[in-house]
């Protein structure tokens, strides 16, 4: 069976939605143009879009539960963006990009475009694929089990090594800025929330 193009192809330029169509008509809307009850809306709705594709890539539910709670978590924090990749600038390397690029001396273009799709494509140890390709409804192509291949390649022992120093690295310039010292705790001491009962 024929790989058929897909009917739409959607995508997210500032707080516009930018739908073209495989016959070259394109429509847009912005968030701006709802009404409030339709911004509630579309918001909650891209909420769970996002909770969604949070654990699309995992290998099971424990995982799943991992990275619903991470994204959540990144969500509320303020340091997470959804369609950072597709917002226009170049994404910057994490720790795992910048072990993959110092160990294998390549840049952050080469580690994104060739390296990470030649990792999941090629079969691990045991001669099993790191990860599945299939389509959606919509004709969009989802990968399976990333998550799972990125952990695999962060245990590699050419990275794994690098991801400790960048930790150590990152601790060492923490410290001295975290606050008060956890010298001073004894276990005898009775808590806060006893001291506040007396």
């Amino acid at each position: 069976m024929a790989d058929t193009p897909p009917m739409a192809n959607i995508k997210v330029e500032g707080d516009k939605v930018i739908t073209t169509l495989s016959n070259g008509k394109v429509i847009i809307v912005a968030f701006a143009e709802l009404p409030p009850a339709q911004k509630d809306v579309a918001g909650v709705h891209g909420l769970a879009s996002f909770v969604r594709t949070a654990y699309s890539n995992s290998a099971d539910v424990d995982e799943a539960a991992t990275d619903i709670q991470s994204r959540i978590d990144a969500l509320r924090a303020g340091t997470w963006l959804p369609n950072t990749r597709s917002s226009g600038g170049m994404k910057e390397p994490d720790d795992l990009a910048r072990a993959v690029m110092e160990a294998r001396g390549i840049s952050f273009a080469v580690y994104t475009e060739k390296f990470l799709p030649w990792w999941f494509t090629n079969p691990d140890e045991a001669g099993h694929t790191r990860t599945q390709t299939t389509t959606t409804r919509d004709g969009e192509t989802r990968v399976m089990g990333k998550a799972k291949a990125l952990k695999e390649l962060a245990a590699h022992p050419q990275v794994a090594p690098l991801l400790a120093k960048y930790a150590s690295e990152r601790a060492r310039a923490l410290r001295g800025t975290a606050g008060k010292s956890l010298d001073g705790f004894s276990a005898e001491q009775p808590s806060p929330a006893s001291q506040e009962a007396a």
